[in-house]
């Protein structure tokens, strides 16, 4: 019984979560804004000026979720982004399949972000360090992190098995950042072991994180 009952609480929580953002249909998206950047005239760049290059990339604001997040021209909003989620992938992944199959879990490599009321990012962690321990993961790793001057947690991992139809070597990242009312922001990468790695991208994507409230 007990089995049972943790398998049941890893499908709602380590794999739910990400279903509840990525794979149910959009809703409306009036509360999700995208702005083209454009660099204003400035003087003479210095040599040793370091060039922005973020500056030009293009805004997704979501009030509903209280948050912004800039991404450059190679990745792009799917029909899954509403009110209640942000959702990218690459231009290249966006252009090889149908729009009504965005949507699909197979459809990676993917970055998520949504507002959740379930639970803590404490709580959250305390799930995933028992999943390790279930030996489910490998390259297992949490920290506390920071961005845009608020505290949260990342964890990382790869599927060491294909418990809940995750193929081994798959890559999860996760950040999870507690906000008012008991609610949490969560962002979360995914890629197939084949995929390119977009790692990299994710990070500089990450670093445009504001939050709004």
């Amino acid at each position: 019984m007990i089995g049972v009952t943790t398998a049941l609480v890893v499908v709602l929580i380590g794999e739910g979560l990400f279903w509840y953002f990525y794979v149910r249909e959009p809703t409306e998206s009036t509360s999700v804004t995208t702005t083209k950047q454009t660099t204003p005239s400035a003087k003479k760049a210095t040599p040793s000026a370091e060039k922005d290059e973020t500056a030009d990339w293009e805004l997704v604001k979501n009030q509903q979720i209280g948050v912004s997040i800039k991404h450059s021209s190679d990745w792009g909003l799917t029909r899954c982004s509403g009110k209640n989620t942000i959702q990218l992938m690459t231009i290249e992944k966006l252009s090889s399949r149908p729009k009504e199959l965005h949507c699909q879990s197979d459809f990676l490599p993917t970055i998520v972000i949504g507002r959740h009321k379930s639970y803590s990012s404490a709580e959250l962690v305390d799930i995933w360090d028992d999943n390790n321990d279930s030996g489910w993961f490998s390259d297992y790793r949490k920290e506390a992190i920071v961005i845009d001057q608020k505290a949260g947690t990342k964890v990382s991992y790869t599927a060491s098995n294909k418990a809940f139809e995750q193929p081994e070597g798959m890559k999860m990242v996760y950040y999870i950042f507690d906000i008012k009312g008991g609610e949490t922001v969560q962002i979360l990468y995914r890629q197939f072991p084949e995929d390119p790695d977009h790692i990299d991208t994710f990070n500089k994507i990450l670093e445009t994180l504001k939050f709004l409230d």
